[in-house]
């Protein structure tokens, strides 16, 4: 596994264009983007059990929420619409505790 410490920006590059090498199009804006605006960013697999169980969600009065709980990479569009769900579900939770 990589470490985002020690992989550089070109590194990252040349890993990635090693896996997409036949996707024409996607070698392309690779090879085309500014070496300031790769990173590599740690993703963490949370199970749903361990979401409805509360283990690493909530702490005393404490919950976490939104991108800190559900991080999205960019490319799925999805991020939007996972904080209006979150809203929905979180102001049900606050009626009903009311």
């Amino acid at each position: 596994m990589m470490r985002q410490q020690k992989t550089t920006p070109l590194k990252l590059r040349e890993i990635v264009l090693s896996e997409i090498e036949r996707a024409l199009e996607a070698v392309s804006v690779v090879e085309h983007t500014d070496l300031n605006s790769i990173m590599c960013s740690s993703l963490r697999y949370r199970s749903p059990w361990m979401m409805l169980w509360g283990h690493e969600v909530c702490m005393g009065k404490v919950t976490v929420t939104g991108d800190a709980m559900q991080p999205m990479t960019p490319d799925i569009g999805q991020g939007g619409c996972c904080a209006l769900e979150n809203a929905v579900v979180l102001v049900r939770c606050l009626g009903e505790a009311s």
